[in-house]
């Protein structure tokens, strides 16, 4: 089960990360890291009209909270997961572990 999940922890942390990298460039109308965007922003300039991505910063930071209070629970566990999945690799400091 440990060996199971930590990878999907990993995942989750993963997106989390994209939706944060994704809302603070749609704040600044960068699209650098993110083709599809980029994309369709150069071709609505080939037809004059400019991608605004501002309506979206607020359903992104949504997503946002709503993602950090489903996986709340699950931060509080990642270093006793990472114990678990690579006992040999890890400081036992950061594991909380009594004894």
């Amino acid at each position: 089960m440990v060996t199971l999940f930590s990878p999907n922890l990993y995942f989750f942390i993963g997106f989390r990360n994209k939706l944060l990298l994704l809302q603070s460039h749609a704040i600044n109308n960068n699209l650098v890291h993110f083709e599809s965007c980029n994309k369709l922003s150069v071709e609505m300039q080939e037809v004059g009209q400019q991608l605004n991505l501002e309506r979206y910063v607020i359903m992104i930071d949504n997503l946002i909270e709503n993602f950090y209070a489903r996986l709340s629970d699950c931060n509080g566990f990642k270093a006793q997961l990472k114990l678990f999945s690579n006992s040999m690799n890890i400081d036992v400091e950061e594991t909380d572990i009594k004894d």
